[in-house]
């Protein structure tokens, strides 16, 4: 017989199912982070035992850095969940230069289910040698109950045997006695032990069906033509998948349909424009797609699925351009209706959702939002319009327009979005556990959960109509960290030395550099470990050092103390959404700054070491605030909008640039004041500051991009070098204004990837 454990925790109006990693307060789930979960059941399973603070940071922390404060943090977050509005029930119990005990009686719930292999009690009471205390027998305060039978075949025959359900119930008592200690320390290692092998008899048993059943799910490679195919849709037989692809040269993008058990695709437009987002219509005879122009300008248009002359269907659709598309066309299943976003003139700002009437030939406006709303889908019913607004977030809505309705609340990054096929679900892809991946949550909401196979870099995605298959697209991209150095001489100070060259490399990601202020060395962020980490260099680019050992959550922007000492970066590594964190150059424990309940990202020291501003959504939106650099309270520092940030060489002014698709860079004195829009030019990420002024990229001259200079001492622009190529991002210069360095994509390209038996 082998067991099937789910534990489950009761205490108080509290009930803990730790299978379901879900904590409900009297049936309503009360909503934990996951290092908050995994806190709470190692106190509940060593309820009663004083616990001290090394266990606890060992057990809960094993593989990242954790410290005192942050277990304090954690603790108290932790009684505010479980005690609520009341301050005299003491869940947790502080033990004075020691740890902490949970001092509430709890019930452990165990719901087994006996298969072959291992010893079957001879009556439900008789659980000796299953779970034992330290004597061999039960607690007399535990029970078991049958619940029902099971009947399946044997393996390796047609023979029926009896699966008997049991549920054992175990009271784990606040102990009067160091052998009751001992005891209930115990039964929990044994109860954990019987959950994990649980958890392996579910396995066995999920494989072996799949394997008799011959749905055992696959990940197969659906195309690996050179350069980058996207944005998959199904045919509504699911016998034909159509796609984008711009080429074997990568220069134009177009529209594609290849029958998924063949290998020559179709090509059904060619024009020099960039076509995306295809749409089949619900009778399988045409697809709508997305056409966006040089200008930003974009159109719907149609094409018969086998070929044909294209017919234009709405024009003067504007998109916000290729770097943030305006995503997916959903055809609803009557055929009716095509939902799309976009914008009705060049000068509005954000993207937003419209319903076109092929009746009425008119389109409606859905949304009306302060960032983009983009990628709609339809449920396969039609009755429920799922989208992504701004870069992060997923929302509902009737289809026909009406209450919208968030469901993620992370702020985390979302490449695609789909509806499960029972139309109860959505599929969605995102970076929020780290490398972008599966993920689904329910249509009315809840906490999301990570899909295996979970695929790797997922991007855009579609679910067949039978839901038995999946395609995303897999982004297979390397980016390096690339150096341009500036002659020194006098007769030609502005002329590069010599050619960029590769600085910083590896088969990995390279990404987001910082000088450190005597220019001696270099922080950035890399892959090579397998995971984001912060590293450090020379200025040569050799002597690599790994500083922080985080094994999976994202981590970014690094920026150098004034006096070199400390480094400054955003991590998601203890509640799934970005803080603020301060690490030695000799690495270390690293220390947590923000604690509020919002994503802080792009950190920037202040000239006198004082503060470290940072950009935050805690007001809704993205503004700069800056705190203590030791810690404290947060002071909000613009009022609209701000994402990087750095202050003035004399400390006087803070400069700041705004979302990624918003040109200019901005200014507001360090003492408060008016912000003021200083250039025109400027996007996040192509701008660094030094002693002479601002540098930064100006991707719009021609014949190539070129390196300017704003003077603080003429407020006047002058081209400092030609650019041969322009695809890079996170700029920044050395103290002394000779060296250059950013982060460079040198392979971007993606495959669409076939999910088999994906349910």
């Amino acid at each position: 017989m082998q067991l099937d454990v789910k534990p489950v925790y009761e205490f108080g109006p509290f009930r803990l199912n730790a299978a379901d990693r879900q904590l409900k307060r009297e049936g309503e789930p009360a909503q934990l982070t996951p290092k908050l979960f995994d806190l709470l059941i190692f106190l509940l399973e060593n309820s009663g035992r004083a616990i001290s603070k090394d266990e606890l940071l060992n057990k809960v922390w094993p593989d990242s850095f954790g410290s005192e404060e942050n277990l304090s943090r954690h603790i108290s977050m932790l009684r505010k969940i479980l005690n609520g509005e009341s301050s005299e029930q003491k869940y947790i119990e502080t033990l004075p230069k020691f740890g902490y005990r949970f001092a509430e009686p709890v019930k452990l719930i165990a719901e087994t289910i006996e298969s072959v292999g291992a010893k079957t009690p001879s009556r439900p009471n008789d659980w000796s040698g299953i779970l034992p205390n330290h004597d061999g027998q039960l607690r007399q305060s535990g029970k078991v109950e049958l619940l029902g039978s099971i009947n399946q075949p044997a393996m390796g025959g047609d023979d029926e045997i009896s699966d008997e359900l049991y549920k054992y119930e175990l009271e784990i008592g606040q102990p009067v006695s160091q052998s009751k200690r001992k005891s209930g320390k115990l039964i929990a290692l044994a109860a954990t032990l019987i959950a994990v092998a649980g958890i392996a008899a579910a396995i066995y048993w999920w494989k072996k069906d799949s394997v008799e059943s011959g749905k055992l799910p696959t990940i197969v490679p659906f195309t690996s033509f050179q350069n980058r195919e996207n944005y998959p849709a199904f045919s509504p037989d699911d016998k034909m998948l159509a796609f984008t692809w711009d080429g074997q040269d990568g220069k134009n993008t177009d529209i594609y349909v290849k029958l998924l058990d063949a290998e020559t695709p179709l090509r059904l437009t060619t024009n020099p424009a960039a076509d995306i987002s295809p749409v089949w219509s619900p009778d399988g005879r045409f697809l709508a797609f997305v056409r966006i122009f040089d200008d930003g300008k974009a159109g719907i248009y149609l094409v018969p699925t086998l070929g044909g002359p294209e017919r234009e269907l709405l024009s003067g659709i504007w998109s916000a351009g290729n770097s943030v598309p305006s995503g997916r066309l959903a055809w609803s299943p009557d055929g009716k209706v095509l939902v799309f976003a976009g914008r009705e003139d060049p000068q509005a700002k954000n993207l937003q959702l419209y319903r076109y009437d092929f009746d009425t030939q008119q389109k409606q406006r859905l949304t009306d939002s302060a960032e983009d709303d983009r990628s709609p889908v339809l449920s396969p019913d039609g009755q429920t319009l799922a989208y992504i607004r701004g870069l992060d977030e997923i929302f509902v809505m009737p289809a026909a327009g009406g209450e919208q309705r968030q469901l993620t609340f992370e702020n985390r990054r979302i490449f695609g979005l789909a509806w499960a096929s029972n139309g109860r679900e959505l599929i969605f892809s995102s970076a929020r556990a780290g490398d972008p991946a599966l993920w689904k949550i329910a249509a009315t909401g809840g906490k999301p959960e990570a899909l295996a196979p979970g695929g790797e870099q997922v991007g855009n995605l579609a679910v067949t109509h039978r839901g038995m298959r999946l395609v995303y697209a897999q982004s297979i991209s390397d980016s390096n960290i690339w150096q341009l150095e500036l002659s020194d001489s006098s007769a030609s100070p502005n002329l590069p030395s010599e050619l960029p060259t590769v600085l910083i490399a590896s088969t990995r990601l390279e990404v987001q550099p910082e000088f450190s202020p005597d220019g001696n060395n270099i922080v950035y962020v890399s892959a090579r470990s397998g995971r984001r980490e912060i590293w450090l260099s020379d200025s040569a680019g050799q002597n690599q050092v790994q500083l922080t050992r985080f094994n999976g959550p994202f981590v970014g922007s690094p920026k150098f103390s004034p006096d070199g000492k400390q480094i400054t970066f955003d991590c998601t590594c203890e509640n799934d959404q970005r803080d603020i964190y301060v690490v030695g150059v000799n690495g270390g424990i690293p220390r947590r700054l923000t604690v509020d309940n919002a994503t802080e990202f792009r950190p920037f020291w202040s000239r006198d070491s004082h503060w470290i501003y940072f950009g935050s959504v805690r007001g809704g939106n993205e503004q700069i605030w800056k705190m203590p650099a030791v810690g404290g309270n947060a002071v909000q520092v613009t009022k609209a909008g701000g994402r990087q940030m750095a202050e003035s060489p004399d400390g006087k002014y803070l400069y700041f640039s705004k979302k990624p698709d918003e040109p200019g860079i901005w200014r507001v004195p360090t003492a408060g004041g008016e912000e003021k829009l200083i250039l025109v030019q400027g996007h996040t990420g192509n701008w660094a500051i030094s002693e002479p002024g601002i540098y930064l990229v100006n991707p719009a001259t021609k014949p190539q991009a070129t390196l300017e200079l704003f003077s603080f001492a003429t407020n006047k622009i002058s081209t400092v070098a030609t650019l041969k190529k322009w695809a890079f991002t996170d700029l920044t210069v050395s103290p002394d204004g000779h060296k250059f360095l950013w982060s460079q994509v040198d392979r971007n390209e993606s495959d669409l990837i076939l999910v088999e038996n994906f349910r």
